[in-house]
């Protein structure tokens, strides 16, 4: 039984945070790989969320996954890549940062 393996709690944060195959199957292994090292009957919650990397929700790390990097970015909004790079960190100022998003989702980005 699966629940024998990996509790419950640790099932729904990666169903909540992941969507892919691949990232199902890397995380689980590294949940698992963890959980053997440390000696854990069951794989935890607390031990997936160590696995998943803490910029895993960034604005970047998400539009990277979907094949969009700085320079794809910049292409699109005609802005150069030092720009996009202080947009993705959060840097620009607040008109700007509404201007790129905006050309952005009307490409269908999902910001």
């Amino acid at each position: 039984m699966p629940s024998d393996v990996i509790e419950e709690a640790a099932q729904d944060f990666l169903a909540e945070r992941l969507s892919t195959p691949l990232q199902f199957a890397e995380h689980l292994n590294r949940a698992f790989t963890d959980a053997y090292r440390m000696g854990a009957e069951q794989v935890t919650r607390e031990i997936v969320e160590e696995t998943i990397s803490i910029g895993f929700d960034d604005l970047d790390a998400k539009l990277a996954r979907i094949g969009y990097g700085p320079k794809a970015l910049a292409e699109m909004t005609d802005t150069r890549v030092p720009e996009i790079r202080r947009f993705l960190k959060g840097q620009l100022d607040a008109d700007r940062t509404d201007e790129i998003s905006t050309i952005m989702r009307r490409a269908g980005l999902p910001l």
